[in-house]
């Protein structure tokens, strides 16, 4: 990661994704990372994504977060990317307002 992807983390993120290269959903279903753990990040009833209980309201980001969220065998939502697997909270269905 340089610099600039340091300083505006979801360049990174949309760089390891594919995101906006017109190039469709990023393969999610292809990779399989190690679980990092639980981050205090849900998806409300209503379709509002939520970070340590406060919405984001960047709608880009949430757009970019719900192309790499999967929902796993194992019945839990997970935010994956190449190197990580993160586990969300989704209280109904994650893609109401997406």
């Amino acid at each position: 990661m340089n610099m600039s992807d340091s300083a505006n983390p979801l360049r990174g993120l949309k760089q390891a994704t594919g995101a906006g290269k017109g190039k469709g959903l990023p393969p999610v279903h292809l990779w399989n990372p190690p679980f990092c753990g639980d981050i205090d990040m849900r998806i409300a009833a209503d379709g509002t994504w939520y970070y340590m209980n406060s919405p984001i309201g960047r709608k880009e980001l949430v757009r970019l977060f719900s192309t790499v969220l999967r929902h796993d065998e194992d019945g839990v939502h997970y935010l994956v990317t190449p190197v990580e697997k993160c586990s969300v909270t989704v209280e109904d269905a994650p893609f109401v307002a997406i």
